[in-house]
């Protein structure tokens, strides 16, 4: 019996073999495989920033760390409560603008012009200020009066004018803080100037 198929098999094959093939739509071509779903697709290479863009964040960190050295200095230094009591404030304030203006920098591979240090004539004026004593209040605010309206003019600007959309918004959304404080530091300076 065995034999009887195994013959059966072996005439059959070859008629098999012979017979036209039924019609196929041709094959898709082959396309890359894609990436298994877990994969994490390449870090994109941030777009480069116009110089003004540049110029704005870099004039800002270097502007709020400037300032963020002053008000340090006036928690023992300043000699009127309305020094201390806005400096706390505008340091909380600047401490949140610091870390979105530093993210839109890192984010745009920008972190060079992050500062970590004073240099130059901003170190200068923070070791003056340190030793003014009785007039420190006084030297306080013409520096930290000076750069905050500075900061509130250049956020107002880019906020209207910047092309990059993150930068637009975070000059946007911090430029009426930055602008309150200068009437809040007019305000303390005044107080201050009337507790001596």
């Amino acid at each position: 019996m065995k034999k009887l198929i195994l013959a059966l098999l072996l005439t059959a094959a070859p008629a098999f073999a012979q017979a036209p093939a039924a019609p196929t739509t041709p094959a898709a071509p082959e396309t890359a495989t894609p990436p298994p779903a877990t994969a994490t697709p390449p870090a994109a290479k941030p777009k480069p920033m116009s110089a003004g863009e540049k110029k704005f964040l870099k004039d800002s960190l270097d502007g709020m760390f400037f300032v963020l050295e002053l008000v340090g200095k006036a928690k023992t230094g300043a000699n009127a409560e309305a020094t201390k009591t806005e400096s706390a404030a505008l340091k909380t304030d600047l401490d949140k603008v610091w870390a979105e203006v530093a993210g839109v920098a890192s984010a745009n591979g920008e972190t060079a012009i992050i500062p970590i240090a004073l240099a130059g004539g901003d170190k200068s004026k923070a070791e003056r200020l340190t030793k003014a004593g009785k007039n420190f209040d006084k030297e306080f605010y013409k520096l930290v009066n000076h750069e905050v309206e500075k900061m509130a003019k250049d956020f107002e600007s880019t906020a209207k004018s910047s092309q990059d959309a993150e930068t637009k918004k975070v000059a946007g959304n911090w430029a009426p803080t930055i602008r309150g404080h200068v009437a809040k530091l007019d305000a303390a300076e005044k107080e201050a100037a009337k507790a001596k």
